[in-house]
Protein backbone atom coordinates (compact mmCIF):
# COMPACT_ATOMS: atom_id res chain seq x y z
CA UNK A 1 0.00 0.00 0.00
CA UNK A 2 2.91 2.34 0.77
CA UNK A 3 4.31 1.85 -2.72
CA UNK A 4 0.88 2.42 -4.29
CA UNK A 5 0.41 5.60 -2.26
CA UNK A 6 3.83 6.90 -3.31
CA UNK A 7 3.08 6.02 -6.95
CA UNK A 8 -0.23 7.87 -6.87
CA UNK A 9 1.49 10.82 -5.24
CA UNK A 10 4.02 10.85 -8.07
CA UNK A 11 1.23 10.95 -10.67
CA UNK A 12 -0.48 13.83 -8.88
CA UNK A 13 2.84 15.58 -8.54
CA UNK A 14 3.20 15.50 -12.30
CA UNK A 15 -0.08 17.42 -12.56
CA UNK A 16 1.18 20.41 -10.60
CA UNK A 17 3.52 23.23 -11.42
CA UNK A 18 5.17 24.95 -8.46
CA UNK A 19 7.18 27.96 -9.60
CA UNK A 20 10.55 28.82 -8.07
CA UNK A 21 11.86 32.37 -7.89
CA UNK A 22 13.89 31.67 -11.05
CA UNK A 23 10.63 31.17 -12.96
CA UNK A 24 8.93 34.41 -11.93
CA UNK A 25 9.35 35.88 -15.40
CA UNK A 26 7.30 32.98 -16.76
CA UNK A 27 4.52 33.91 -14.32
CA UNK A 28 4.31 37.47 -15.60
CA UNK A 29 1.50 36.97 -18.11
CA UNK A 30 -1.00 39.37 -16.57
CA UNK A 31 -2.77 39.03 -13.26
CA UNK A 32 -2.15 40.27 -9.73
CA UNK A 33 0.71 39.16 -7.47
CA UNK A 34 -0.53 38.23 -3.99
CA UNK A 35 1.53 37.32 -0.94
CA UNK A 36 0.50 34.05 0.70
CA UNK A 37 0.57 34.51 4.46
CA UNK A 38 -1.54 31.66 5.83
CA UNK A 39 -2.80 28.17 5.07
CA UNK A 40 -6.17 27.90 3.31
CA UNK A 41 -5.74 31.44 2.01
CA UNK A 42 -8.31 32.16 -0.71
CA UNK A 43 -6.56 33.83 -3.61
CA UNK A 44 -9.32 33.60 -6.22
CA UNK A 45 -12.87 32.31 -6.64
CA UNK A 46 -15.22 31.46 -9.49
CA UNK A 47 -19.02 31.24 -9.50
CA UNK A 48 -21.06 29.27 -12.05
CA UNK A 49 -24.76 28.46 -11.74
CA UNK A 50 -24.78 29.81 -8.19
CA UNK A 51 -21.92 27.54 -7.09
CA UNK A 52 -18.74 29.25 -5.89
CA UNK A 53 -15.40 27.42 -5.93
CA UNK A 54 -12.33 28.87 -4.20
CA UNK A 55 -8.64 28.56 -5.06
CA UNK A 56 -6.67 27.84 -1.88
CA UNK A 57 -2.99 28.56 -1.30
CA UNK A 58 -0.51 28.10 1.53
CA UNK A 59 3.01 29.31 2.33
CA UNK A 60 5.47 27.01 0.58
CA UNK A 61 7.29 26.38 3.87
CA UNK A 62 4.06 25.16 5.52
CA UNK A 63 4.17 21.79 3.76
CA UNK A 64 6.88 19.32 2.87
CA UNK A 65 8.00 19.10 -0.76
CA UNK A 66 5.98 15.89 -1.25
CA UNK A 67 2.84 17.44 0.23
CA UNK A 68 3.20 20.54 -1.96
CA UNK A 69 2.90 18.46 -5.11
CA UNK A 70 0.43 15.78 -4.01
CA UNK A 71 -1.89 17.64 -1.67
CA UNK A 72 -5.57 16.95 -2.44
CA UNK A 73 -6.51 20.51 -1.48
CA UNK A 74 -3.74 22.75 -2.79
CA UNK A 75 -2.49 21.14 -6.02
CA UNK A 76 -3.60 22.47 -9.39
CA UNK A 77 -5.21 19.12 -10.25
CA UNK A 78 -7.15 19.22 -6.97
CA UNK A 79 -8.81 22.48 -7.99
CA UNK A 80 -9.84 21.13 -11.39
CA UNK A 81 -11.26 17.97 -9.81
CA UNK A 82 -13.14 19.92 -7.14
CA UNK A 83 -14.50 22.41 -9.68
CA UNK A 84 -15.85 19.76 -12.07
CA UNK A 85 -17.33 17.69 -9.25
CA UNK A 86 -19.12 20.56 -7.51
CA UNK A 87 -20.19 22.53 -10.60
CA UNK A 88 -20.90 19.84 -13.20
CA UNK A 89 -21.13 16.64 -11.16
CA UNK A 90 -18.25 15.15 -13.14
CA UNK A 91 -15.87 12.78 -11.32
CA UNK A 92 -12.38 13.36 -12.67
CA UNK A 93 -10.23 10.27 -13.05
CA UNK A 94 -6.76 11.18 -14.37
CA UNK A 95 -4.98 14.47 -14.98
CA UNK A 96 -1.70 13.35 -16.51
CA UNK A 97 0.86 15.69 -18.11
CA UNK A 98 0.48 16.14 -21.88
CA UNK A 99 -2.63 13.94 -21.98
CA UNK A 100 -6.32 14.69 -22.29
CA UNK A 101 -8.15 14.70 -18.95
CA UNK A 102 -10.26 11.62 -18.22
CA UNK A 103 -13.35 11.26 -16.06
CA UNK A 104 -15.61 8.44 -14.89
CA UNK A 105 -18.75 10.03 -16.31
CA UNK A 106 -17.63 12.38 -19.11
CA UNK A 107 -15.41 12.58 -22.18
CA UNK A 108 -13.01 15.45 -22.82
CA UNK A 109 -12.02 16.72 -26.26
CA UNK A 110 -9.26 19.09 -27.29
CA UNK A 111 -10.80 22.36 -28.46
CA UNK A 112 -9.78 25.54 -30.25
CA UNK A 113 -13.08 27.25 -29.37
CA UNK A 114 -12.68 28.05 -25.69
CA UNK A 115 -15.54 28.66 -23.26
CA UNK A 116 -15.81 29.44 -19.55
CA UNK A 117 -15.39 26.24 -17.55
CA UNK A 118 -13.09 24.51 -20.03
CA UNK A 119 -9.78 23.03 -18.83
CA UNK A 120 -6.39 24.55 -19.62
CA UNK A 121 -3.20 22.49 -19.65
CA UNK A 122 0.45 23.45 -20.05
CA UNK A 123 2.94 20.61 -19.62
CA UNK A 124 2.23 19.59 -16.00
CA UNK A 125 -0.08 22.38 -14.88
CA UNK A 126 -3.88 22.47 -14.94
CA UNK A 127 -6.36 25.35 -14.66
CA UNK A 128 -9.96 26.34 -15.41
CA UNK A 129 -11.06 28.96 -17.94
CA UNK A 130 -12.58 31.77 -15.88
CA UNK A 131 -13.21 34.34 -18.59
CA UNK A 132 -12.85 34.71 -22.36
CA UNK A 133 -12.54 38.15 -23.94
CA UNK A 134 -11.58 38.06 -27.59
CA UNK A 135 -8.35 36.05 -27.73
CA UNK A 136 -7.55 36.64 -24.05
CA UNK A 137 -8.34 33.83 -21.61
CA UNK A 138 -8.25 34.45 -17.86
CA UNK A 139 -7.34 31.41 -15.79
CA UNK A 140 -8.67 30.15 -12.46
CA UNK A 141 -5.90 28.10 -10.87
CA UNK A 142 -4.05 26.84 -7.82
CA UNK A 143 -0.38 26.19 -7.01
CA UNK A 144 0.91 28.86 -9.39
CA UNK A 145 3.30 30.30 -6.83
CA UNK A 146 6.94 30.87 -5.97
CA UNK A 147 9.21 31.73 -3.07
CA UNK A 148 11.23 34.92 -2.69
CA UNK A 149 13.18 36.10 0.36
CA UNK A 150 11.41 33.57 2.54
CA UNK A 151 7.96 34.68 1.41
CA UNK A 152 5.44 32.95 -0.87
CA UNK A 153 3.75 34.76 -3.74
CA UNK A 154 1.00 33.65 -6.14
CA UNK A 155 -0.59 34.93 -9.32
CA UNK A 156 -4.33 35.65 -9.50
CA UNK A 157 -6.03 36.30 -12.85
CA UNK A 158 -3.18 35.13 -15.06
CA UNK A 159 -4.01 35.34 -18.77
CA UNK A 160 -3.27 33.34 -21.92
CA UNK A 161 -3.41 34.61 -25.51
CA UNK A 162 -5.28 32.19 -27.78
CA UNK A 163 -3.53 33.64 -30.81
CA UNK A 164 -0.09 32.96 -29.35
CA UNK A 165 -0.29 29.64 -27.51
CA UNK A 166 3.14 28.28 -26.62
CA UNK A 167 3.51 24.84 -28.17
CA UNK A 168 6.85 24.33 -26.41
CA UNK A 169 5.03 24.05 -23.07
CA UNK A 170 2.02 22.22 -24.52
CA UNK A 171 -0.63 24.88 -23.98
CA UNK A 172 -3.94 23.14 -24.78
CA UNK A 173 -7.63 23.51 -23.92
CA UNK A 174 -10.09 20.69 -23.27
CA UNK A 175 -13.88 20.62 -23.12
CA UNK A 176 -16.71 18.15 -22.57
CA UNK A 177 -18.65 19.68 -25.48
CA UNK A 178 -18.91 17.43 -28.51
CA UNK A 179 -16.60 18.68 -31.30
CA UNK A 180 -18.31 20.50 -34.19
CA UNK A 181 -17.13 17.82 -36.64
CA UNK A 182 -19.03 15.15 -34.69
CA UNK A 183 -22.14 17.33 -34.54
CA UNK A 184 -22.05 17.88 -38.30
CA UNK A 185 -21.61 14.16 -38.92
CA UNK A 186 -24.65 13.45 -36.74
CA UNK A 187 -26.75 16.03 -38.60
CA UNK A 188 -25.61 14.65 -41.98
CA UNK A 189 -26.56 11.11 -40.92
CA UNK A 190 -29.99 12.31 -39.82
CA UNK A 191 -30.55 14.05 -43.18
CA UNK A 192 -29.49 10.94 -45.10
CA UNK A 193 -31.91 8.86 -43.05
CA UNK A 194 -34.76 11.29 -43.79
CA UNK A 195 -34.01 11.32 -47.53
CA UNK A 196 -33.87 7.51 -47.68
CA UNK A 197 -37.23 7.00 -46.02
CA UNK A 198 -40.00 5.75 -48.41
CA UNK A 199 -42.60 8.39 -49.24
CA UNK A 200 -46.27 7.93 -50.23
CA UNK A 201 -46.85 8.48 -53.96
CA UNK A 202 -49.92 10.32 -55.23
CA UNK A 203 -50.61 9.43 -58.88
CA UNK A 204 -52.29 11.69 -61.40
CA UNK A 205 -55.06 9.11 -61.65
CA UNK A 206 -55.82 9.40 -57.95
CA UNK A 207 -55.65 13.16 -58.21
CA UNK A 208 -58.15 13.13 -61.13
CA UNK A 209 -60.47 10.77 -59.25
CA UNK A 210 -60.39 13.08 -56.27
CA UNK A 211 -61.25 16.09 -58.40
CA UNK A 212 -64.24 14.23 -59.92
CA UNK A 213 -65.55 13.32 -56.46
CA UNK A 214 -65.25 16.91 -55.30
CA UNK A 215 -67.12 18.23 -58.37
CA UNK A 216 -69.98 15.81 -57.85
Amino acid sequence: MGLLKRTLATFIAACTFLLSSALQAFAASGGEIIEIESENQVVDSMTIDGKTICAYYHPISALTSEEVFSDETYSCAALVSRFYKEVYGIDMQYLYPSSAPTAHNAVFYETKIVHVGDIYMSNNHWAIVKEVSGSTVTLFEQNWCWSEDGKTFAKCGRTVDLDNLDESIGETFYTTRTPLKSVLKTIAAMLRDMLNRPTRSFSLENQDRGERINKS
